[in-house]
């Protein structure tokens, strides 16, 4: 006999993924073409907020050489604010919490300062599969070769998910600009990866459930600054000129984002 209720189920399923698919696509469509307008944001009068990734608690990933997530993260958010002010910004609120991570309190906090955008700056590892065992000064680490390069998140959740490709579109630009790849890693069809892009020749993966992207009530991406457990790329993302040249790309985008009034 035919099973109408579960027919019913799996064409109601078929339509939501439709659906959520023709979302999407009218989603990058617009921010490509440009035909909204963007929130204004004027140089003199932008709020933006940095938030800083992890905690000293709860400090993310551990680079190839035992170094903290949270530590390459506060790092380049600290040269991020100086780029941004030598663009005139200067309305910047710094999101750093202590303690263990609490992503209720980290949105409420970014939410509280009302910003026209959120950047929010992390540094990026590959599932466990991909690690290898190495000492380095006589300790036992992991790190992986295998990948390199950025990558940016948006959460079409977001109440101003299309802002937010657009803002994610520009700093993909100014880092490709500058010559920095992007990776490809999280979209391979594997367990803890398998996301689906939202401009794949841009570097932009859909994470709609990601806290500080979803429930921010402003546009927001989050940057994957580089993947920490490649020994060369934490090396480079260890140094000044890879922070500066980071930096630079952001604020650029920031720059081209705001609107002058």
């Amino acid at each position: 006999m035919l099973n109408i209720s579960v027919l019913q189920t799996a064409s109601w399923e078929k339509i939501k993924k439709v659906f959520a698919l023709a979302i999407l696509l009218a989603s990058v469509l617009l921010a490509a073409s440009g035909s909204f307008a963007l929130a204004s944001c004027k140089l003199n009068t932008a709020r933006i907020a940095i938030d800083v990734g992890h905690t000293p608690m709860s400090p993310g990933a551990t680079s190839a050489r035992g170094k903290t997530e949270f530590s390459f993260n506060q790092s380049l958010s600290q040269v991020l604010v100086l780029h941004l002010r030598s663009k005139g910004f200067v309305n910047l609120f710094v999101n750093r919490l202590d303690g263990r991570e609490n992503l209720a309190f980290r949105v409420a906090s970014l939410n509280s300062y009302k910003p026209d955008f959120v950047i929010s700056i992390h540094h990026d590892s590959v599932v466990g599969a991909y690690q290898k065992p190495w000492n380095y000064n006589g300790r036992p680490f992991k790190y992986s070769d295998i990948y390199n390069g950025w990558s940016l998140l948006v959460s079409t959740s977001n109440a101003s998910s299309m802002q937010s490709i657009v803002l994610a579109e520009k700093i993909a630009d100014r880092l490709l600009s500058h010559g920095l790849p992007f990776s490809k890693h999280h979209a391979e069809p594997i367990s803890g990866e398998n996301r689906q892009f939202i401009r794949a020749d841009f570097g932009i993966y859909r994470y709609d459930n990601l806290a500080v992207l979803k429930m921010t009530n402003s546009p927001a991406v989050l940057v994957e600054a580089g993947i920490i457990v490649n020994r060369d790329e934490e090396e480079a993302l260890s140094g000044s000129e890879r922070r500066n040249i980071l930096a630079k790309s952001i604020a650029e985008a920031a720059y081209e984002y705001c609107l002058r009034g």
